[in-house]
């Protein structure tokens, strides 16, 4: 014990000096909010004079009293000089309030009308942008934000509280905050429906009698920030005027009687102007500017008639929708709008679980955005990957007395994986000529039906082979002699599991739910593992079992809320249906309908890609449909918010495919062009692909939840295995009409075909399809596409391909968003290839002290992986302390020692209190210095 005290006790002393020395926490998402991103652009610090200020608002009123007088002397067609302040103004985009500036410059209007437009607000619409930079400004600016709300919200208008702004295409307007550091305020006036305007109901009105006026306010900017806001707007507002799927969003601004108003129905939904994803809004009522004094208080959010479906909807909640279309913007309002409605002296606990650290971690980051002071004080909130819950689970049940039955087997190094199944075990069955199933349909029978079903978990045991033979054919669409073929296999897999005292995941699962359901919620509650709501994206990825424990861990009175889209079931061996969810909440719940969700929400507007890559994307979901009938829910196809290209194949102007030395030709021509490839032809192609440094090579499922502005999908055909080479020539043959009943000796195409469409949907601009071997399969794809009446590609001469070009900056900014997405892997290989990424970007950025920082990340990165694999409890104990001491000499990865000292306690058996009270002053003291 005196040696493991003294080695975390000079941790500790480090970090306390670090934090007395004000040692500079390093993040790439700090620096890409610093350098690189215009949306922290109206965060820079300025440094305020109150007595500026004071005096930017004196010259405010003198300028509106000054325009009243004017107006009352002007007979009615002369337009007024407005008053000025001593300013620096010289913004080319703006021109002065008066009654022309209501209408373009060829036309005006009259005083009347001016004085008609000059009416009172009802309503002040914050981005979430703005409420972000009040919440970090000066109590001085805050004070004069609030006013400037009172003044434009009571009708008054000045040169300076009400600035046309020129070179727009719409209506925005600019508002002085304060003269000396050129803080301005860019809104919109707009028209909301009765609904709308008092946040309640989800019905939207007609008529002018029942509307009520608004104004929403985009940014708060720096003057020099203005010019580059508007292009931004501009454009976000021009695609959204392209959608053909809702009248009011077709015409924000078509209205002639509104005279250049936003019209905002109770179904309108805005666009980021700086991402593809929903413009988030909260709603102020006129009468409350004032709470915005309450630190602790924040508008509740603007929500369409669809999203108060989505996030009020009590209960267990199903929220199905394709690539793109927001569903974890759906999680991440419903989390926040649980905690602003939550009341009562019980604390809200919540969880969000997904199988991916990356979406843990930007779900993380997007509700601890959202979440005030005041709503934080009552809720406890825990975000983790599924290995981290299932590691949690265990080490409380451990605390509980509460040990595994299966000790020997599960403290194996690692779970068996698909790819071990498949060359350990499934490859020295090749010889017996009775095994016809593809490796991979056998493992999904095993993990999703014989181990990881309801009635698995309902019995505490697999399946017997007569049990899985009972199972629907809808559910499971194997024959019955392949289901006996299948089951032969597992019962072989069962007993070299035995032999090698191995464990799989559902293993795992079954042994942790067994244990929960023997705890009781009294005991689950003292140990921190029973939830008040658990939130799961990405739920396709999971089995029944696995949500079998989530319903176990919000036992007593919570509930779940699960969204996930069954046209992207590429995670190895599970084959999931929404009905499946609805199984296990009647069978857990012993046959209470009122703990059985309804049907799942669906959700179909596309915020990541154009109609020209969704328009492939749902041709491949109609042949889903047709050859395997239940294989994905049916959903209406996703509508994109703007128009775009159609995806091009790649050729030679011989009308060759490209070989390997051609495509790297292509890649140097465009470095930023990702490459998707199926993950089992991964490591060929990037060994075909060598000589090209620069170039990003992913598989399919690697890139889940991923996207990127150019996507070319390489080699997807050329790589099958003859099994599917066959498949896709007899799906394709008849323009993709085969009938399911001719598909059923092909079941491995249906994954083959999900992951297509999941590398499809990575693409959010140009996508390109290339083969660098010939192949029939392939032959068939592509005059399919080429061919189709609707012509869903064209080909592109790699000759006619446009040389891309990036400025320093550009490759700087492209590595950190490699370097953000090393954060967020799995594994430290994954991080460490991301990380190389990023450092062959800051090589052509010319940046050395940022390639170094990659470099070193990317060590530390195994350091931590290294240690996390460590399963001797002492041993961990003496060795997480160098790795967190690693984390500051590596040059103040804060966040990493905040996950090191995270994990050791999760870990840390009872009887361990002397030892946990230091690592936790430790913990206390790194996020007082990560803050």
């Amino acid at each position: 014990w005196r040696t493991l005290a003294a080695q975390w006790e000079e941790a500790r002393d480090l970090v306390r000096r670090a934090k007395a020395e004000e040692l500079e926490v390093f993040s790439w998402s700090k620096l890409k909010r610093e350098k690189f991103d215009i949306s922290q652009a109206n965060e820079d610090v300025v440094d305020v004079d109150h007595d500026d200020l004071d005096s930017t608002t004196r010259k405010i009123d003198e300028a509106y009293k000054t325009v009243q007088s004017d107006d009352e002397g002007d007979d009615g067609d002369v337009e007024t000089a407005p008053a000025t302040v001593d300013d620096d103004d010289d913004d080319e985009n703006e021109r002065p309030w008066s009654a022309a500036a209501r209408k373009p410059a060829h036309e005006t209007v009259s005083s009347e009308q001016q004085h008609q437009h000059a009416e009172a607000f009802e309503n002040i619409l914050l981005t979430h942008s703005v409420l972000k930079w009040f919440q970090k400004a000066d109590g001085k600016f805050r004070e004069l934000f609030r006013r400037r709300m009172r003044q434009l919200a009571g009708g008054e208008r000045s040169r300076i509280l009400a600035k046309l702004l020129q070179g727009c295409d719409h209506t925005i307007y600019e508002t002085y905050l304060e003269q000396k550091s050129g803080q301005r305020i860019i809104w919109t006036e707009c028209r909301q429906s009765s609904s709308e305007g008092e946040g309640t109901g989800a019905g939207s009105a007609s008529g002018a009698d029942k509307a009520t006026t608004s104004i929403l306010v985009w940014y708060v900017s720096k003057h020099k920030w203005v010019s580059r806001y508007l292009e931004q707007i501009d454009s976000a507002l021009a695609r959204m005027n392209r959608q053909q799927f809702s009248s009011s969003a077709a015409h924000l601004f078509d209205d002639e009687e509104e005279k250049g108003r936003m019209i905002l129905d109770s179904d309108t939904i805005l666009l980021d102007p700086l991402a593809n994803v929903p413009l988030k809004i909260h709603q102020l009522p006129a009468s409350d500017i004032d709470k915005l004094e309450k630190e602790a208080w924040t508008p509740p959010l603007r929500l369409t008639a669809a999203e108060k479906e989505v996030v009020r909807k009590p209960g267990t909640v199903l929220v199905l929708g394709r690539s793109g279309t927001g569903k974890t913007v759906c999680i991440c309002n419903r989390m926040v709008c649980d905690a602003e409605f939550h009341r009562g002296p019980v604390r809200l606990r919540q969880l969000f679980v997904a199988r991916s650290t990356r979406i843990k971690s930007l779900v993380e980051k997007l509700v601890e955005e959202e979440l005030s002071t005041d709503q934080l004080s009552n809720v406890d909130r825990n975000f983790v990957s599924y290995a981290r819950l299932m590691k949690r689970c265990n080490a409380a049940l451990e605390r509980l007395g509460e040990r595994s039955s299966s000790q020997g087997r599960l403290a194996s190094p690692q779970p068996v994986d698909f790819s071990t199944f498949k060359s350990n075990f499934f490859r020295a069955l090749g010889k017996d000529k009775r095994i016809r199933l593809d490796a991979l349909i056998v493992w999904t029978q095993i993990r999703s039906y014989i181990k990881g079903s309801i009635e698995a978990v309902k019995e505490g045991r697999h399946l017997s082979e007569k049990e899985y033979l009972k199972l629907g054919k809808s559910r499971c669409r194997l024959t019955e002699e392949q289901r006996r073929e299948a089951y032969s296999v597992f019962e072989s897999y069962s007993q070299w599991l035995a032999d090698e005292k191995r464990f799989d995941a559902c293993d795992r699962t079954a042994d942790i739910l067994c244990r929960l359901r023997r705890t009781s919620i009294e005991d689950r509650l003292k140990e921190q593992v029973n939830f008040s709501r658990i939130y799961v994206d990405e739920t396709q990825d999971f089995t029944q079992s696995d949500i079998g424990l989530f319903w176990v861990l919000c036992e007593g009175g919570g509930s779940l809320f699960l969204a996930g889209d069954t046209a992207q079931s590429v995670e190895e061996g599970i084959n999931f249906r929404f009905d499946e969810v609805r199984s296990v909440c009647h069978v857990l719940s012993c046959g209470d309908k009122k703990s059985v969700p309804d049907k799942p929400l669906n959700v179909t507007l596309n915020f990541r890609s154009h109609s020209g890559v969704l328009d492939v994307a749902a041709a491949v979901l109609h042949m889903l449909y047709q050859a395997f009938p239940g294989a994905a829910n049916k959903l209406p196809d996703d509508v994109g918010l703007f128009k775009g290209p159609r995806p091009s194949v790649l050729c030679r102007r011989d009308n060759k495919f490209l070989d390997n030395s051609t495509l790297v030709e292509v890649l140097k021509k465009t470095p930023s062009l990702v490459v998707l490839t199926p993950d089992a032809n991964l490591d060929r192609l990037k060994g075909d692909l060598s000589c090209s440094e620069e170039s990003i090579v992913l598989g399919a499922c690697e890139a889940k939840g991923l996207d990127f502005d150019q996507v070319a999908i390489v080699n997807f055909f050329s790589s099958s295995t003859k099994q599917q080479e066959r498949a896709w020539k007899e799906l394709l043959k008849r323009d993709g009409k085969q009938s399911a009943w001719e598909m059923t000796q092909y079941p491995e195409l249906e994954m083959r075909m999900k992951l297509l469409y999941t590398a499809i949907t990575r693409c959010r601009h140009r996508l390109f399809f290339a083969e660098t071997l010939k192949s029939p399969s392939g032959d068939a794809f592509f005059r399919w596409m080429l061919g189709n009446t609707s012509r869903l590609a064209e080909k592109q001469d790699i000759a006619d391909l446009t040389v891309e070009l990036k400025s320093p900056d550009e490759w700087l900014s492209l590595g950190i968003e490699y370097a953000l997405n090393a954060e967020m892997q799995d594994d430290s290989q994954g991080a460490k290839d991301w990380f190389e990424r990023a450092s062959v970007c800051f090589k052509h950025g010319g940046n050395e002290e940022l390639m170094s920082r990659a470099t070193k990340h990317a060590d530390l990165g195994q350091l931590l992986e290294d240690n996390d694999r460590t399963l001797d409890w002492p041993q961990r104990k003496q060795l997480t302390p160098q790795v967190l001491v690693s984390c500051f000499e590596q040059g103040g990865f804060i966040e990493d020692a905040i996950q090191v000292c995270e994990t050791v306690l999760g870990l840390s058996p009872s009887g361990e209190n002397k030892f946990e009270a230091i690592v936790n002053e430790v913990l206390a003291d790194l996020k007082s210095l990560d803050t």
